[in-house]
């Protein structure tokens, strides 16, 4: 059986994924990634701020899939790297985009990089994201591919991820829609199906 570690944040598409994995019959392991440093004034909505509502589901989505679901705090390493990269590019009148650095250095680099040191082995890592990885035998690497929903697609802010990363990248929304998603949600009683 291949293992998988799952960025589960709570939400409809990170609790669908974690559902399909299982369901195809992969050991599932929910990871929540910890960003806020717990700064005051800084609300809740987006994907800075207090994290408590968030932690609920995903406990709540690991609990109805019977997975464990570890938390990995990586608050530090975001200011140090994604907000202090958001405000430099800011400041010199540019549009950073912080999900693209995140991705590549956080979530898909630290993030996997603490689970490992923490003594948890696995195969795989997967998140909700609405992309696909394929191998390219003819030219001798992974793609990275739109998902199949276009109003949903996010493979550009993974567009900065390395071979290294995508050779071990499961994406499994990638070739469903946005409704099939919610479906399968709702089949679950995940929480966060009522809530996108």
């Amino acid at each position: 059986m291949k293992k998988v570690i799952v960025g589960l944040s709570g939400g409809i598409d990170s609790s669908v994924a974690a559902a399909i994995l299982k369901e195809d019959g992969f050991e599932v392991i929910g990871v929540f990634m910890k960003i806020w440093a717990g700064e005051k004034g800084v609300k809740e909505g987006g994907c800075y701020g207090p994290e408590e509502n968030d932690l609920k589901l995903a406990e709540i989505t690991a609990k109805i899939l019977n997975i464990p679901l570890i938390v990995v705090d990586v608050a530090r390493e975001f200011k140090e790297i994604v907000l202090k990269y958001f405000k430099k590019e800011y400041l010199k009148g540019r549009t950073p985009n912080p999900c693209l650095i995140c991705n590549r250095f956080i979530k898909f680099g630290i993030l996997i990089e603490k689970v490992r040191e923490m003594g948890i082995n696995f195969d795989y890592f997967a998140t909700g994201h609405y992309s696909r990885v394929e191998y390219n035998k003819k030219r001798g690497r992974y793609v990275l591919k739109k998902g199949i929903d276009e109003k949903k697609d996010q493979s550009y802010f993974l567009s900065l991820l390395t071979q290294r990363q995508l050779s071990k990248l499961i994406f499994p929304l990638g070739h469903l829609k946005k409704s099939e998603v919610k479906k399968i949600g709702k089949k679950y009683g995940f929480p966060s199906s009522e809530k996108e």
